[in-house]
């Protein structure tokens, strides 16, 4: 029976948590990569369904074809891809799917839950930030969905980085280099093709611009182009000092994490432990 964390990295329940199916491979798909490789047991769980994301496609159509696009981004590096299947852009933190998301998260034991912070964008979002949070105390309540056996630790809760200042800006506790795994990172985020060939691009005003699919060389490019739009392409310059501090280097491109003050209360050395070699 676990009582608290383990972050020995071949030993590590890594899940990450994200309102959309392609958010977390756009934000910390270089860490996903990393642990992986170290042989952690690496989870996707997307909160909604993302049937909202499109200017074209129904809901019903578009749902399915994330899901299988979902599908197809974890097989990159060998995760597991789950979905809560809240309807996209009417998440809501309610009792119902926070019962939910307490359910699944008991049923994987993660030692670490890496998600987005509450101040963002979109309400999705900020719901499932609030999700995360409102969950992480109730996990080791037994009369809180008493049908699954209630966690005896506390997960590690991080946030990966976002360019928000108010009510409070973005401070990393740990920059990884991810330009080792970038191939795999942009792999994953390819797959998600109604988005990055799609639905991002219309949102830009640039789908004028999205070679056909036959083009595989043009829309390497263009993924390469519109990942330099996203908060996460300009980490490595952000965060410069501490990036040439941690590796001695520049490095071009990188993810950024902060701890949450929810969740279990990691010492240096476990944090050490944790990110060490990666």
């Amino acid at each position: 029976m676990k009582t608290k964390p383990n972050f020995e990295k071949e030993k590590c329940v890594v899940l990450f948590i994200g309102a959309h199916p392609d958010d977390i491979e756009l934000n910390c798909g270089g860490l996903a990569t990393q642990f992986k490789s170290k042989g952690s047991d690496v989870y996707f769980l997307s909160i909604t369904d993302g049937s909202a994301g499109h200017y074209k496609l129904g809901r019903e159509e578009l749902k399915d074809i994330r899901m299988i696009e979902s599908q197809n981004s974890a097989f990159v590096i060998g995760a597991h891809s789950l979905n809560l299947k809240e309807s996209d852009a009417e998440l809501e933190p309610s009792l119902k799917v926070r019962d939910k998301l307490i359910k699944r998260i008991r049923e994987l034991e993660p030692d670490i839950i890496i998600t987005n912070r509450a101040n963002d964008y979109h309400p999705d979002h900020r719901y499932t930030a609030q999700l995360v949070n409102d969950a992480s105390y109730l996990l080791i309540v037994p009369a809180v969905v008493p049908t699954v056996p209630a966690l005896n630790y506390s997960p590690l809760i991080m946030y990966w980085a976002d360019n928000f200042k108010n009510p409070m800006p973005f401070t990393p506790d740990i920059i990884i280099e991810v330009d080792s795994v970038m191939d795999k990172k942009l792999e994953m985020i390819a797959c998600h093709e109604s988005q990055v060939f799609e639905w991002l691009p219309y949102t830009y005003n640039v789908l004028n611009m999205v070679p056909p699919k036959e083009n595989r060389e043009g829309r390497i490019r263009f993924l390469n182009m519109l990942y330099s739009f996203l908060p996460s392409h300009s980490i490595s310059t952000t965060y410069k000092e501490a990036v040439v501090e941690r590796y001695k280097e520049e490095k071009k491109e990188c993810e950024a994490y902060c701890k949450s003050e929810y969740g279990y209360r990691c010492s240096e050395d476990e944090f050490k432990t944790l990110f060490e070699g990666l």
